[in-house]
């Protein structure tokens, strides 16, 4: 597979398009909201407790405040650094170092979580923790118990570390360099939080340059997409997704969850027609699993595929949907077919989803405001 990075400015935002043999499979923008850009690291000052619904809202520099669930929490030195005596972590105004899970979507904050991962191209440094791991992804078993070894002696006193995908190949000293290079860093974030006043950034995740050059493996240019992949980019992001088949997605964004429902459209194949009828749910499946990480959709989706009656029909169109997941970043968990034959999965963006950009064209929708033609997204 090749796979080519472009890093560009648009409409007054930087971009990073990700094109796999030719054909655009991620976008992330990075408009300057950074503070909360998952996996961005923030010292927050608590403005309100709510022990009712089991969390606290924490002031982080944005619009709104971001919510920490108290299973989020932790009573932890690393991450206190307004702890005088023996003062109750849930008291207002108490200083905490946070991370960003989930950026803020309509009327919701930012979601929070006190257990930091600290971010390096080998290994993530897990601050709260003290378990080492490897990637689910690494599946040879003697190289999974060489990197743990790995990973338990690097491992720096009273935290985790975990190996990543991308150590499959890497030399012992690359990851415990690694890994001591991190840790440092992670002592420069706790000293700069001591000498600042909540709230403040202490480590932007949002920049678009260097979290290519540490997760993603491809050539990088810094130069404006081509015009055939800008246009190629364009059609992808339609409401309408036609299929070659002469089928068609409909992609459509709730507060709720995402819906993309199946169509036959100018579908003619000739044939058997449940034979036709997988042939097709084959295709959208594989075409809505490049929307999702297209447009890094989160929280609950439901994808509304033709009927199919026979139950291997239903399995096969499903190991082809996770199968053609398997490039995806994301944390996807898949549900599989509900008893309405609805196909449910659920995932967490790994970026601040540009559908969601404010626009003052678009206010928000991520649509064009015109109703002679069909809408498309105008933040790509």
């Amino acid at each position: 597979m090749e796979r080519v990075i472009y890093i560009d400015h648009f409409q007054g935002a930087m971009r990073r398009v990700v094109v796999e043999d030719g054909i655009p499979v991620e976008v992330a923008l990075d408009v300057g909201s950074t503070k909360d850009s998952v996996g961005s690291i923030v010292i927050g000052r608590v403005e309100k407790v709510m022990l009712n619904i089991g969390a606290v809202f924490v002031n982080i520099g944005m619009e709104k405040n971001g919510f920490l669930p108290l299973t989020e929490m932790i009573d932890c030195d690393a991450t206190d650094i307004s702890a005088a005596g023996k003062r109750s972590p849930l008291a207002t105004g108490r200083e905490l170092i946070v991370q960003v899970t989930k950026s803020a979507s309509g009327d919701k904050g930012a979601r929070l979580t006190m257990n930091a991962t600290y971010p390096g191209k080998y290994c993530v440094l897990l601050v709260a923790a003290q378990t080492v791991g490897v990637s689910r992804h690494i599946e040879d078993t003697e190289r999974r118990l060489h990197l743990e070894s790995i990973a338990k002696s690097a491992q720096p006193d009273g935290m985790g570390l975990l190996i990543r995908t991308s150590a499959a190949d890497a030399r012992e000293e690359w990851i415990t360099d690694e890994a001591r290079r991190l840790h440092a860093e992670w002592n420069q974030v706790i000293s700069r939080a001591k000498a600042q006043k909540a709230p403040a950034m202490l480590f932007n995740a949002g920049n678009l340059l260097d979290s290519a050059m540490r997760d993603l493996h491809g050539d990088i240019y810094q130069q404006p997409l081509p015009p055939s992949k800008t246009e190629k980019l364009r059609k992808a992001l339609r409401r309408k997704i036609w299929l070659p088949s002469g089928a068609y997605l409909v992609i459509d964004h709730t507060e709720a969850m995402t819906v993309i429902d199946v169509n036959s459209g100018k579908c003619t194949t000739k044939g058997e027609f449940s034979q036709t009828m997988r042939n097709l749910n084959l295709e959208a499946a594989k075409e809505s699993a490049r929307q999702i990480r297209l447009r890094d959709i989160g929280g609950i989706i439901v994808i509304d595929l033709i009927d199919m009656r026979d139950d291997a029909d239903r399995k096969a169109v499903l190991e082809a949907f996770v199968e053609a997941t398997r490039g995806d970043r994301a944390k996807l968990h898949i549900h599989g077919f509900s008893p309405a034959g609805m196909l449910e999965l659920t995932r967490r963006s790994v970026y601040k989803p540009f559908m969601q950009c404010r626009c003052t064209r678009c206010l928000g929708t991520g649509v064009e405001p015109d109703g002679d033609r069909e809408p498309e997204p105008v933040s790509i």
